[in-house]
């Protein structure tokens, strides 16, 4: 742990940069809400809440847990065979299975829906899409965080929101006021994310055929997957009202308003 007394940061600035980044993800929403619930009309921003909520389930599984077993056992006063150790058995190969399991339930989708000619809105594939791109992302910040390298976690945080925010805000005004164009931007920020977060993990995450444990992968899935439930709960506490509302009444518009309603809330909450 950084004690600041060798030059690194302190708990202090730690402190002061995640808070920071907190305040100004929180502006970002404040900005969005209004904006966005007078360009989108109910059945479009409830469109974005459905599949929001979606996406928060899929990620939430698809991480596998491995977020919690890079918490739990990252060695950090491992040498350089540790480190590659753990960022092949604890990062890489949980990140394959996840991207298994996304490519596994893709198929069935797509093979469900030509057998039924059951077809899928745009926003839809753009959730499937967008959901490894959001696992990598979230298994790199949880590095990032656990390596105490608090400044990057802060700029690419408030940099991803505003970025996420501008891209949703000009494809409504510029493509179409419509829920499609908003997630289109939406991805579009995901992707130009993930790839700053697939250079810092090139530069600093090794991957090495040699440093293959399989007890380290069994230990890591035995202590993450079980944790795996809490987060889908936690998930559901805050957004499964969302689906339960489209799937009684099967009407976005009735989910739009609810989600107003939700997110006025939330921003009233903030403070």
């Amino acid at each position: 742990m950084s004690n600041g007394s060798s030059g690194s940061p302190g708990i202090g600035t730690h402190y002061l940069r995640y808070s920071t980044a907190n305040v100004l993800v929180i502006m970002a929403g404040l900005v969005s809400f209004p904006v966005l619930t007078r360009l989108l009309d109910n059945t479009q921003f409830g469109i974005l809440g459905y599949y929001d909520t979606w996406v928060l389930m899929a990620v939430a599984v698809a991480k596998l847990g491995a977020q919690h077993s890079i918490q739990r056992f990252y060695p950090h006063n491992g040498d350089g065979a540790s480190q590659r150790a753990f960022s092949t058995n604890l990062f890489y190969l949980p990140l394959a299975g996840s991207l298994l399991l996304w490519v596994i339930v893709s198929l069935g989708v797509i093979g469900y829906g030509k057998v039924n000619g059951i077809g899928h809105s745009p926003v839809f594939w753009m959730a499937l899409v967008m959901t490894p791109m959001l696992v990598y992302g979230s298994l790199v910040e949880t590095v990032l965080r656990v390596t105490e390298r608090s400044r990057i976690v802060m700029l690419t945080r408030v940099g991803w929101r505003w970025l996420q925010l501008l891209l949703m805000l000009v494809a409504v005004l510029a493509v179409q006021q419509s829920g499609t164009a908003a997630y289109g931007g939406k991805l579009l920020a995901v992707a130009i994310g993930s790839v700053f977060y697939i250079a810092w993990a090139y530069r600093n995450l090794g991957f090495s055929r040699d440093a293959v444990d399989t007890g380290s992968v069994k230990q890591s899935m035995g202590y993450g997957m079980p944790l795996v439930a809490t987060e889908i709960l936690a998930v559901a506490l805050v957004s499964i009202d969302r689906l339960m509302l489209k799937g009684l009444s099967g009407d976005f518009a009735v989910v739009g308003i609810y989600s107003v309603g939700a997110a006025l809330a939330m921003q009233v909450h903030m403070f």
